[in-house]
C-alpha cells in the first residue's frame, strides 16, 4: 500500500499525462542523455509516430514542486512518483516513453524492472550531440525570457553529469541530434514496430 499522500500524487501525475491509445503489448522506450543533447525534442517526435504517452521527468517535479530545489531527497521522490506512473499506465497497456538523464545504471536497472513486471517491450535511446553544440543550446535556453537559471541545467552541470555517466551495458539505438536526427528517429520507429508486429504473430 502506498501512502495517501504518494498515492494522490501518482493519481494527480497520471491524470496530467496526455494518454495515448491502449495496445495489446505496450512498449516502454527509455531515453538516455544530458541536458542540452536534444532528449526532450526526440522524445516528442517519438511519441507523436508511436502513439506514446511521455513521461518527463523534469515535467514531473514541475508538477509536484512550484519551487523545486533540486536536492537529492525532492529527485527521489520524483523518480518514485514518475516509475510508479510508468508502471500504472503500462499496466493499462498504454506505451510509454521514459524522458530523463537515466545516466546511471543503478537507475536504469530500476527502469528495465518496471519493464519485466508489467510484460512490456523495452527499447533504449541513447540521445547525444557534440559538446560545442550541448554547448550552444545550454547557453541559447538559458537567454530566453522567464527561464530560471536555478531551474534549467548549465554547462558546468553539463560538465559534471558526463564525468560520471555510465555506459549502457545492454543493446541500444542511438541518435545525433546535429546529424540526421529524422533519419535516425525512424530507424527507432522501424524498429519498434517491428518488434510489436512479431510480438503480435506469436
Amino acid at each position: 500500500m502506498l501512502d495517501a499522500t504518494l498515492a494522490s500524487d501518482v493519481e494527480r501525475i497520471e491524470r496530467a499525462l496526455l494518454h495515448s491509445p491502449t495496445v495489446a503489448r505496450p512498449f516502454l522506450l527509455m531515453l538516455s542523455g544530458l541536458p542540452g543533447t536534444g532528449k526532450s525534442t526526440q522524445a516528442k517526435k517519438l511519441a507523436e509516430k508511436l502513439s506514446a504517452t511521455i513521461v518527463e521527468s523534469d515535467a514531473v517535479r514541475r508538477l509536484l514542486f512550484a519551487n523545486p530545489a533540486f536536492t537529492d531527497v525532492e529527485s527521489s521522490y520524483v523518480f518514485q512518483v514518475a516509475y510508479l506512473v510508468i508502471e500504472r499506465v503500462l499496466m493499462k497497456g498504454v506505451p510509454v516513453i521514459l524522458d530523463a538523464t537515466n545516466r546511471l545504471e543503478r537507475h536504469r536497472q530500476q527502469v528495465y524492472a518496471i519493464a519485466e513486471k508489467c510484460k512490456a517491450d523495452l527499447h533504449i535511446v541513447l540521445v547525444d550531440a557534440p559538446k560545442e553544440v550541448v554547448r550552444e543550446r545550454l547557453e541559447r535556453r538559458l537567454k530566453k525570457p522567464g527561464i530560471k537559471p536555478q531551474a534549467v541545467a548549465d554547462w558546468k552541470v553539463y560538465v559534471r553529469m558526463r564525468q560520471d555517466t555510465e555506459r549502457i551495458d545492454r543493446p541500444h539505438l542511438f541518435i545525433n541530434t546535429a546529424k540526421e536526427p529524422e533519419a535516425a528517429v525512424e530507424k527507432i520507429v522501424a524498429a519498434v514496430k517491428q518488434k510489436m508486429g512479431a510480438e503480435e504473430r506469436k
